[in-house]
Parts: C-alpha cells; structure tokens; sequence
C-alpha cells in the first residue's frame, strides 16, 4: 500500500526577496555603527516580530525595522490581486518583501528584485543549512539568477509498504512517477478481502474526496479551476 502524507518543514508558498530600488542592507554592511532603517512588507508588525523580528533585532540592534503591513490590501471581486499587490510595493516602497510565486515570477522577470548570487557565496552565510535543492528551485523560479529565499514550505511525499509489493511481486514506486504510474501501482493490488485483510493500493489519509485528489492532480499540472 502507498500513503501519501503531508509534511510540514522551514518553503510555502511564500518568498522572502529584496527589492532593487532603495535598499538599506547595503548600507548596514558597510557600516554596522550606522544606524539604517528597514523596511519590511509582512502580514502585520505583531507576526513579523514573533516569526523573525525579535531574533533579527537582537542580533542587528543598529537596525531599526518598519513594517509595511499587507492587511491593508481588500480581496474584492474582480479585482487581480497580483496587480494590487504590486501597485502596493510600489506605493511603499518595502526593501524586504513577502510574495507568493507568481508575485515573485513576475517582479524577477520585470527586474525589480535584487540579484542574491553572489550574497550566498560570502563566508557567512550558511548554505549548508538550506533543503538540497531549494537554491535551484528558487533560481527557476527566478530565471535562472537568484532573487529570494523561502522560509517553509509543505510537501507530498509518498511511502510504501515494502512487504506488501514483494508479496504481491508488484514493481515498487520510483522516483518522479506520474500519477499515471502511481495509479497503474495502486491498481495492480488484490480488491477482495474485509475489514483488516483488505488491501488498498493507494490511501491518501484524512480528509481526502475525489474533489480534493483532482484538485491535488490539478496542481501538480499548475491547473487552476
């Protein structure tokens, strides 16, 4: 049998990037005794403090940070948010955004984020520590230059039952299946039996209908409704 569960970890759908006009971090680099102000677009001052404030602040007293609060921007019907969001960042001017991928894609693509190569190359920055793989995610996302970071995210991943595919001697799930694989796998399993002897080929765990399944193929195809 193969599960598919969810799981939890540091890139969700949100990125952290800085924007190429007016930004301070330059200035704080070359002089820790300036002081520099920095402004950040976040849900609200509150959360951004909690999540990451607090513990910058502690680290770079010299910098004071001012945060750009989303809550201001209305989801109305009709309206594109993703244009509303950039007419937002262009009003005030943050030097630290938080963006959803298509947000990200595009401000990369129109030049108006700051190019972040050569920053995670310098000796203090601890790459070692970022999720194989993420840098390359986000230098795709960005064109192939790097322009942000992620700081969680949710994944899918998929385990199996080892001892249920060799008694059943059906061919074991491999790397970058499609769903077309996986429900060839699932299929193959025996649909007879009750209770605690029946075996299913696939279980997609709690809260799952057909409604959600197609939506979670949908997305993986970066199908919309």
């Amino acid at each position: 049998m193969m599960t598919a569960k969810r799981i939890k970890t540091l890139t969700a759908v949100l990125v952290l990037a800085s924007l190429l006009a007016g930004c301070t971090t330059d200035k704080a680099n070359n002089n820790a005794d300036t002081p520099v102000t920095l402004k950040v677009m976040y849900y609200d001052e509150g959360a951004f403090f909690e999540d990451y404030g607090m513990l910058f602040s502690a680290l770079h007293p010299e910098v004071e940070i001012e945060v750009i609060s989303t809550r201001a921007l209305r989801h109305e019907e009709g309206k594109d948010m993703d244009e509303e969001m950039i007419k937002f960042i262009e009003e005030n001017k943050p030097d630290v955004l938080m963006l959803s991928p298509s947000q990200f894609t595009k401000l990369a693509r129109d030049g108006k984020l700051l190019e972040l190569d050569h920053r995670v190359e310098e000796k203090d920055f601890r790459k070692e520590g970022l999720l194989p793989g993420l840098l390359d995610y986000m230098r795709e996302m960005g064109g192939g230059k790097l322009y942000g970071l992620i700081p969680y995210y949710d994944s899918q991943v998929l385990f199996y039952n080892k001892d249920l595919f060799e008694k059943y001697s059906v061919e074991p799930p491999r790397d970058k299946m499609s769903w077309e694989d996986v429900f060839r796998l699932a299929a193959m399993f025996p649909t007879d039996g009750e209770g605690n002897d029946r075996v299913y080929g696939l279980s997609l765990g709690y809260g799952y209908d057909l409604f959600s399944l197609g939506s979670l193929i949908a997305h993986t195809y970066n199908l919309k409704i």
